[in-house]
C-alpha cells in the first residue's frame, strides 16, 4: 500500500465536508471572552491522526453515543490551520473568513478592549451565527 500524506488541499476538502469551526463566548469575571474552536469528527481515526501530526491539537473519542473520534484545535493553532486551508475551501470559506476576522480582535485573557472593538467582535459573531443558520 502506498504511503498516504495529508496535503493542504485535501485537508481543506475534508474539513469542508466533516469539520466545524466555531466561536464560543464564555463569561470570565465581569467580561465575556471569545474562544475559537475547530474540530472534525470521523469514524475512521486515520485522517484525524494525520491532522494531529501536521497541525497539533488533540484527538479523542467523541462524547456522543456513536463510536466516532474527534480532532480538536483551539486558539492560535486553530488560526494557523484555518489560514493554511482557507484558499482551498469552498463550503466553509465564509465561516472561516469571519472567524479569522474575529481572531484578529481577540486579545490576551483579561485584556480590556475598546467598545468599538467589542461591538465589531459581536457583529462578526452574529454574522457567523447567521452564516451557520443559527440565527
Amino acid at each position: 500500500m502506498k504511503e498516504w500524506k495529508l496535503t493542504t488541499s485535501w485537508a481543506a476538502g475534508f474539513f469542508d465536508g466533516e469539520g466545524c469551526v466555531s466561536v464560543s463566548r464564555r463569561k470570565r469575571g465581569n467580561f465575556i471572552e471569545h474562544f475559537i474552536s475547530v474540530q472534525i469528527g470521523q469514524k475512521d481515526d486515520t485522517p484525524l491522526k494525520a491532522f494531529k501530526l501536521k497541525y497539533g491539537g488533540s484527538q479523542c473519542p467523541s462524547k456522543t453515543p456513536s463510536d466516532c473520534a474527534r480532532w480538536r484545535i483551539h486558539g492560535k493553532a486553530s488560526e494557523r490551520f484555518l489560514k493554511d486551508i482557507y484558499p482551498y475551501t469552498i463550503v466553509k470559506r465564509e465561516q472561516i473568513r469571519i472567524v479569522l476576522e474575529i481572531r484578529k480582535l481577540i486579545g490576551k485573557p483579561g485584556h480590556h478592549i475598546s467598545k468599538e472593538t467589542w461591538d465589531k467582535k459581536e457583529r462578526l459573531w452574529h454574522e457567523l451565527q447567521r452564516e451557520k443558520g443559527k440565527e
